[in-house]
């Protein structure tokens, strides 16, 4: 990332207000008409895929327990010492900077479960406050330092974010960086993949996602916490927060894809998050697992509704800890 690209990201966050939230509705009812439209093209294109893959992969259910459950290629795991490395690096240039740094989703699963990241993980996930004061002093020092190899937005089109009421909070789109950091005490092993979500305030909790996906917790603040020898930041109520994110977040499942299976899962109503939940659907027609075929196709119709009718995150947000 250059020094003028960043000075723009910066600036972009600092002009990010409350003015422009409150008025996120209007340009989405102007693109309304289109949006239906565009529902309606979608709709055709998703049942004609599901009933054409549903009769070419027909009769493959008696293969489904033989088939492997994971998708796409392989990625290695990270090394767990290594990773707990980086996130003591991590926190540091978050301190330095005055930012309020917290790991979240997989990382804080690891961390509750074992007191360390998950032997299977391949990356990492932390988050910082929208409304942190240091969020841009915190980036730029991610950026500046030397332990840190890669970072870069991740951003949520224009066009989506009119689509999605709910993505208009999000300053310029930027939903996440990705990065890759390398541990501080051993910089001689390989750099470890860190996403980090930004999370922002709507409907009385926060919310963060990716390009295909949206994810509310209920509201926490921040809290040092022990796992082993170590003491990490992390939302106050994690036992609660990874109930959110995972159900019986103690019991380990075979299969779980966040953009699928996560109770507190929200939709972002887009070619981009329909087009994966396509492929993942055909995938699992052509396992013999219609049943997870047809749970990713709910999945397909409610991003539709989201679409349609802008008021749909609010009144699916899921009703947690109560």
């Amino acid at each position: 990332m250059t020094a003028p690209a960043f000075d723009r990201i910066a600036d972009t966050l600092a002009r990010a207000s409350d003015d422009r939230r409150n008025s996120r509705y209007l340009a989405y009812w102007i693109a309304w008409p289109f949006t239906l439209v565009e529902c309606m093209v979608l709709a055709l294109i998703l049942s004609v895929n599901y009933a054409f893959w549903r009769l070419v992969f027909a009769g493959r259910g008696a293969a489904a327990g033989k088939a492997p459950l994971a998708g796409g290629v392989a990625r290695p795991a990270i090394d767990a010492e290594n990773a707990l490395g980086v996130m003591r690096t991590l926190e540091d240039i978050a301190a330095a900077s005055g930012a309020r740094l917290y790991w979240i989703s997989g990382t804080l699963l690891g961390l509750e479960r074992m007191g360390q990241p998950l032997p299977h993980d391949n990356d990492m996930d932390a988050g910082i406050d929208l409304d942190d004061p240091h969020f841009a002093d915190f980036i730029r020092a991610l950026w500046e330092s030397e332990h840190v190899v890669r970072i870069a937005p991740q951003y949520i089109s224009l066009k989506t974010r009119i689509q999605n009421p709910d993505l208009h909070a999000v300053p310029g789109g930027i939903i996440r960086f990705k990065s890759d950091v390398r541990n501080a005490s051993a910089p001689g092993k390989p750099p470890v993949k860190t996403d980090i979500f930004v999370h922002y305030r709507y409907c009385g909790g926060s919310m963060h996602g990716s390009r295909n996906t949206l994810w509310w917790n209920s509201p926490f603040t921040v809290a040092r916490r022990p796992y082993g020898q170590q003491v990490f930041s992390v939302p106050d109520n994690a036992p609660l927060h990874l109930t959110e994110n995972y159900g019986d977040y103690r019991k380990e499942v075979r299969e779980f894809e966040n953009c699928i299976d996560c109770p507190n899962a929200m939709h972002i109503f887009s070619w981009t998050s329909l087009g994966y939940l396509l492929v993942r659907q055909r995938l699992m027609l052509k396992r013999g697992r219609v049943d997870r075929a047809r749970r990713i196709g709910a999945r397909m119709r409610a991003t539709l509704l989201k679409g349609i009718i802008p008021l749909s995150a609010e009144r699916h947000r899921p009703h947690l800890g109560s």
